[in-house]
């Protein structure tokens, strides 16, 4: 065999084993621990500085926790997907994205340009039980599962002054409930609205926060904790019948005042 085939053989095979050993070779940016911003290696340093594509490949979510998405007042729709994989894909219609996605450990943050017509599609499989964090953005979020008892997603936290349209959709919709507890914390002047949801067990935590559940279909039992100037919508409680059971604690002298009579 020539020499010149052996040196390429060895080179391809060198390329591959770095490929799955070194993560930045993958095209993600990886940071420090400290600040989740510098990044951690000369790899991840070239691909921030020289990678001005930023195309939208897909993000494995296998080890990843917490998904941080921010925004300066950002439109964005999100979708969350039940599947057999773990990923998150980010499209808009400029075909590149104004700043890298970035991993600190088990947390991956996003932030989001001014590229126009944004989306971010999530697809999660049945032991996700994942974390997101909205900040400063103007977003729907839509569930669609055809199973309710999945959880694909544990806990929001939704703040900086964002605007929040959620929903689940799914197969047997309005049939069954949304099984699995969710937990949601709204701060900083952020807005939450629920619509045709479908859900068991809400629990709710606001400071100088927003939550409307709009008309469409009951929750069985509704935890909320308010601070500041905070508020729950659910109607005329309980004549109205949105909440089944409404457990209500903390500062309730703003959410008196708004409450219908």
């Amino acid at each position: 065999m020539k020499k010149s085939i052996i040196l390429f053989i060895v080179a391809c095979s060198i390329m591959w084993l770095a490929y799955f050993t070194i993560s930045p070779l993958k095209g993600f940016v990886f940071t420090e621990e400290n600040d989740g911003i510098t990044p951690k290696d000369a790899i991840s340093t070239l691909i921030a500085k020289f990678d001005k594509s930023k195309n939208f490949k897909p993000i494995p979510l296998n080890s990843i926790n917490n998904i941080n998405i921010i925004g300066e007042n950002e439109n964005v729709n999100i979708n969350v997907n039940y599947g057999t994989t773990q990923e998150l894909v980010i499209q808009n219609d400029e075909g590149k994205l104004s700043s890298e996605p970035r991993i600190k450990g088990k947390d991956l943050t996003i932030k989001l340009g001014s590229e126009k017509n944004k989306s971010i599609n999530i697809t999660l499989d049945s032991n996700a039980n994942k974390k997101l964090s909205l900040q400063g953005l103007n977003s729907s979020i839509m569930i669609n599962s055809q199973d309710y008892r999945v959880g694909l997603l544990n806990e929001i936290n939704i703040g900086n002054k964002s605007k929040i349209d959620f929903s689940i959709m799914g197969s047997e919709y309005p049939k069954t409930y949304f099984m699995t507890p969710l937990n949601i914390q709204v701060t900083g002047k952020s807005k939450l609205n629920f619509s045709s949801v479908p859900i068991l067990n809400l629990n709710i935590k606001l400071d100088n926060g927003l939550f409307n559940l709009k008309e469409g279909y009951l929750v069985d039992t509704l935890k909320a904790d308010l601070k500041g100037l905070s508020n729950i919508i659910i109607g005329k409680y309980p004549e109205d019948k949105k909440v089944k059971s409404l457990i209500i604690s903390g500062d309730l002298d703003y959410y008196n005042q708004k409450k219908p009579k």
